[in-house]
């Protein structure tokens, strides 16, 4: 698939998405770097991506966490029996994780009655300290490093069921075995989308392989 960018001030079709939405979103299109004027089409037409980029995890996080707030928003409120999070963002390191934790705040700052939340779980601390970062009606996006989710996850201590969006950040960084794993514990039909400074035939096969069931990724690169 290929989709053209976005120029600046593009006219989006944005109708169902909450006003406060946007607002972020029409001003963010009047300063869009040229990957992100590539990537945010590919995302809104709910394609699976796979962005190759000289950034470092985190840089391009607003575009994800605007796919994962229109999401979040398009589904029924957390409770504490089905408590999120709707979107799990994967990085590499701890200091990607709150950099990205960040972002999300600053975001779900405008949500208002939407009242969208973000946990990080990445490394540092007992497991019990980093559960205390969700709420008791959980959180719409959990931010952790694979290690940490995938120790959670398989004591069932976060639930990936609601999961509609899995985005890995840094993928190149990471261990593809761990990835795999945590693939297949969340619904096949969710939306993909993967951000990587390098590109090989290994990574090639990975990406296909956590996009199977929801079509191949559209790549977008930007060269250094």
């Amino acid at each position: 698939a290929t989709l053209p960018p976005l120029a600046p001030n593009s006219d989006l079709d944005l109708k169902e998405v909450p006003a406060w939405l946007k607002e972020v979103l029409q001003k963010k299109l009047k300063s869009l770097r040229p990957v992100q004027a590539q990537l945010l089409p590919i995302l809104l037409a709910g394609l699976n991506a796979i962005a190759v980029v000289p950034s470092s995890p985190g840089e391009e996080a607003l575009m994800y966490l605007l796919l994962a707030a229109m999401q979040a928003c398009d589904q029924h409120a957390l409770t504490e029996e089905e408590p999120g999070p709707t979107a799990l963002v994967l990085a590499d390191s701890q200091e990607a994780c709150t950099s990205i934790t960040s972002t999300a705040q600053k975001l779900f700052q405008r949500s208002g009655k939407d009242s969208l939340r973000v946990a990080n779980l990445s490394g540092g601390g007992s497991r019990a300290e980093k559960l205390r970062e969700m709420s008791d009606q959980g959180a719409h996006v959990v931010v952790a490093t694979p290690k940490r989710l995938h120790d959670l996850a398989s004591k069932y201590q976060v639930s990936c069921l609601r999961v509609t969006l899995l985005v890995v950040d840094g993928i190149d960084r990471m261990e593809a075995e761990a990835l795999q794993q945590l693939g297949d514990w969340i619904r096949p039909e969710r939306h993909t989308v993967l951000l990587s400074r390098s590109w090989s035939p290994q990574l090639r096969e990975l990406s296909a392989e956590l996009c199977l069931k929801g079509g191949l990724p559209v790549k977008v690169e930007m060269r250094s």
